[in-house]
């Protein structure tokens, strides 16, 4: 083996950090259900270890946790490594998160707001190469 984890592994290491960050939270999986805009049942899924959530849903779970930075060095770091990509790091997962809404079409203005810009505009210019059509071929000049 390379080293690397499973799918199945990291999931059920990311379920039962869920199911920690949860519990230390106060909250029922119905509770942080309606606080992540995802469905209860959804998060038990997550907490067994049987989805290995997307990094969307990660997004969502971790700002309905309040999951702060401090936590980035000592929950981010070890479980990029085991996963075999100890490059990546929050923002790698933040640009995945607006590259996958971009692709799918997602109205601009929402992934602004999800993603904490000031504007829709500076989401924009952030991120327009990642928009479909981006490698059509240039307009000609009547």
């Amino acid at each position: 083996m390379d080293g690397r984890l499973r799918n199945e592994e990291v999931a059920r290491r990311i379920g039962h950090n869920v199911f920690l960050a949860r519990r230390r939270a106060g909250y029922t999986q119905e509770e942080l259900g309606k606080r992540c805009s995802l469905h209860r049942t959804e998060i038990g899924m997550i907490e067994s270890g049987d989805r290995l959530p997307r990094s969307d849903t990660l997004m969502k779970l971790a700002g309905g946790l309040e999951v702060g930075a401090e936590l980035r060095p000592r929950v981010l770091k070890p479980l990029v490594k085991q996963a075999g990509a100890p490059w990546a790091g929050f923002h790698t997962f933040r640009h995945t998160f607006a590259s996958m809404h971009l692709r799918r079409g997602t109205n601009l203005l929402q992934l602004s707001r999800a993603l904490g810009h000031h504007s829709p505009a500076f989401t924009l210019t952030r991120y327009t190469h990642l928009l479909p059509g981006e490698e059509a071929p240039a307009l000609e000049v009547v």
